[in-house]
């Protein structure tokens, strides 16, 4: 997807990119997608990465784990290039006639910058007939 805005001079530029690449093997599908907004040069640059990952097992469930990648990481200054900002792991599974969600969140720490612990954020439970937003 390409977003086009109206310049100084009345013309259209390319403003923002964004580009998926899917990979699926092994019952395993990866998708990486990459925004690429313009910077105060003119130049396009890498803004945002997210990479998703997830995995099917035999009994039908699933576990998605998505890394959200950006320029600076909440509560430090932009050090050239993504760094890791969140990820997030999100449970799937069906049991008597319910479809279960968990989602969990790890963010860095302020003091090193590394993951820290995984924090259950929410749990969605729906019966009946349920459907993806």
């Amino acid at each position: 997807m390409t977003v086009y805005r109206r310049t100084s001079g009345g013309e259209f530029g390319v403003a923002q990119r964004e580009i998926e690449q899917v990979k699926a093997a092994n019952g395993q599908t990866t998708t990486a997608t990459a925004v690429y907004s313009t910077n105060s040069t003119g130049n396009m640059e890498l803004a945002t990465q997210k990479v998703s990952t997830v995995k099917k097992a035999a009994d039908g469930s699933e576990v998605e784990v998505v890394d959200l990648y950006g320029n600076a990481q909440p509560g430090r200054a932009a050090a050239g290039g993504p760094a890791l900002r969140e990820q997030q792991v999100i449970e799937r599974k069906s049991a008597n006639g319910q479809q279960v969600e968990i989602l969990s969140v790890r963010r860095p720490q302020l003091d090193s910058g590394k993951l820290g612990p995984l924090t259950k954020v929410s749990e969605t439970v729906c019966s009946g007939d349920c459907k993806k937003n």
